[in-house]
């Protein structure tokens, strides 16, 4: 036997021997504990049934030839003692050991439908749900399990929530990150959505529907249950632009803004619409589509912001403002916030029609192209304003005042924020080279989320949110999925 595996033996039989550290383990000169054993004897001297007395005589020979084989390395011999010793009256302490010893050797010999069964018998067996919270390795092995080769994530991460990590070994400590990497993480592929492109532009999720545009290969909507995509290419009922640039989910419709005009699909009869006005032989570059109040607002990227009025589209124009070229839209309160590539934000009041550049009231704000706008739903005062190059801006409405954060404050992980959501633990935001910032809730405490962390791509161009999953859309990778209630563990 190799050193390697006489250590690991070690691990297995615990108290049972004293030296771990060479390849020729010893066996303990008490290997069940004195008390144990003579608790033992009396209870089998004390049974008056002659039949019941040798039943748990033998168990317990089994059971003690079982640790002895442990020690000398023979699997085999150990399994056969501990299943024998199985079959008659052990006490609980050796009942559940041999049953966590039976997972353990059939966890090295990779049978692991066995593995499981004893692991989840050891711990139904200890029948108290307050000693549960001190086999960490077994709730490790029973996730490890579980997801590899059970394919089952859920109950995965419901075995690993069990683990404390301060209970493992050494060796066990090692799979536990690594574990927690891949129950945290998913990467929706392009080959998985069957789209040809993994640059994705848009991210929408609408109840079980997951809408994903891409820069180069049109639109598909994946179901979050059934794991299962459709592509909408060519065709009738298809999406015939290829470059989708945002999406907006409205109780009957589906808006898709791409740079060959603007479309819509039908919940009720699943038919695609080109709206005529914005199409045509030289069609506009529609970068933003908001429903707000029943009204549709659409921003393009060079003839400026328009709405839909009673049927009829109507531009939406005042002294030069907002401009022709319109990055993102957002609503804060009777606001519509308009983020531009060169006037930085303008401020349009629905009820009067005004509008205003953010800049006449916050002098300080020097940045002119908004790439992300997000109206925190946490806190309705606070407006979170995403740039190309200058960082991220926290505008607080009712008092005016502005806080800008940075790459060079410490705060972001890149300058160029692309997107950003509000999610459970805190808000996240989508750079352009450096992976995910995040600012977790009541806090000024920043993290990064990068490859490190179980990303596929440090440029996020598009997020999306469905408790208690965030889509992260990448440039060339396709979609990095956060569980984010296992990633706060």
């Amino acid at each position: 036997m190799t050193a390697g595996k006489s250590f690991l033996f070690c691990l297995l039989i615990g108290a049972v021997l004293t030296d771990c550290e060479t390849s020729n383990p010893v066996v303990s000169s008490d290997p069940i504990g004195r008390k144990e054993e003579s608790r033992e004897i009396g209870l089998i001297m004390e049974d008056k049934n002659p039949e019941a007395r040798e039943l748990r005589s033998l168990s317990r020979k089994a059971y003690l030839q079982a640790k002895n084989a442990l020690s000398r390395g023979e699997r085999a011999a150990a399994r056969y003692y501990l299943k024998k010793a199985l079959t008659g009256p052990l006490n609980r302490s050796r009942k559940v050991d041999s049953l966590s010893l039976l997972g353990d050797l059939s966890y090295l010999e990779r049978d692991y439908e066995d593995a499981f069964r004893y692991y989840v018998e050891s711990i139904n067996t200890r029948g108290l749900k307050s000693e549960y919270q001190a086999l960490s390795r077994l709730w490790l092995r029973l996730a490890e399990i579980t997801f590899y080769y059970r394919k089952d994530s859920e109950l995965a991460r419901r075995y690993f929530h069990l683990v404390k990590p301060s209970e493992l070994a050494e060796q066990e400590k090692e799979l536990f990150p690594r574990l927690k990497k891949r129950l945290t993480w998913q990467e929706l592929p392009p080959s998985l959505l069957g789209l040809s492109d993994g640059n994705i532009s848009a991210l929408e999720p609408d109840g079980d529907d997951l809408w994903i545009g891409t820069w180069n290969g049109g639109i598909a909507r994946y179901s979050l249950a059934g794991g299962e995509a459709v592509i909408f290419r060519e065709g009738r009922e298809s999406l015939e632009a290829n470059a989708v640039r945002c999406i907006e989910i409205t109780k009957k419709r589906v808006w898709i803004g791409t740079y060959q005009g603007l479309y819509t699909y039908s919940k009720l009869n699943s038919k695609w619409q080109e709206i005529e006005h914005f199409g045509g032989a030289n069609p506009d570059r529609v970068e933003a589509v908001k429903e707000i109040d029943g009204t549709i607002y659409v921003g393009t990227l060079g003839r400026g912001l328009w709405r839909l009025k009673n049927g009829e589209w109507e531009k939406i124009n005042a002294r030069g403002l907002p401009g022709k070229f319109i990055n993102c839209l957002e609503r804060a309160g009777n606001f519509l916030l308009i983020g531009t590539v060169r006037s930085g934000m303008v401020l349009y009041n629905i009820d009067s029609g005004s509008l205003r550049s953010f800049s006449e009231i916050n002098p300080q704000f020097e940045a002119g192209n908004i790439t992300m706008i997000l109206a925190d739903p946490a806190d309705r005062n606070t407006v979170w304003i995403g740039t190309y190059g200058m960082g991220l801006y926290r505008w607080e409405r009712d008092s005016n005042r502005t806080l800008h954060y940075t790459k060079e404050t410490g705060s972001l992980s890149d300058n160029w924020v692309l997107c950003g959501v509000r999610a459970e633990s805190g808000l996240y935001f989508g750079t352009f080279g450096g992976g995910v910032s995040h600012l977790a809730n009541k806090s000024e405490r920043w993290r990064t989320l990068g490859l490190r962390e179980g990303l596929s791509s440090l440029d996020i161009s598009a997020v999306g949110y469905s408790p208690p999953f965030i889509f992260f859309g990448t440039l060339g990778a396709g979609i990095s999925v956060y569980h984010e209630e296992q990633g706060q563990l």
